[in-house]
């Protein structure tokens, strides 16, 4: 068995946005193992959703996200099982919109 490194990516999501600044991708086969979000100016319910490779795959993992202005263990989700396997590269979308702030997202997957 061949070990591989656990990496990590900090993507800001521009907060005044509404377009296409609000996702993100990362190429090539990824095992998804946390998400952390951070919220912004606003704290309503988002919707997030991952896709495998870009906005037209499938979607492997959607969830539905409440900011709160303190701290919370909702903003660290963790995905038991050994993660989930994003096999030709993972497209994030936040969900932001007009009254949604989803400010940051830092994933923590393994490449390959």
């Amino acid at each position: 068995m061949s070990s591989r490194d656990v990496v990590y990516s900090w993507n800001e999501i521009p907060v005044d946005s509404g377009g296409d600044e609000d996702t993100f991708s990362i190429t090539g086969a990824v095992r998804l193992f946390n998400v952390w979000l951070t919220r912004g100016s606003h704290a309503d319910l988002a919707t997030v959703v991952l896709k495998n490779k870009d906005s037209s795959g499938d979607v492997l993992l959607q969830f539905d996200w409440a900011a709160s202005p303190w701290p919370s263990p909702n903003t660290n989700i963790e995905i038991p099982g050994g993660g989930i396997l994003f096999p030709d590269g993972l497209w994030f979308d936040s969900g932001n919109g007009e009254n949604l702030r989803i400010q940051t997202a830092t994933l923590l997957y393994q490449k390959g």
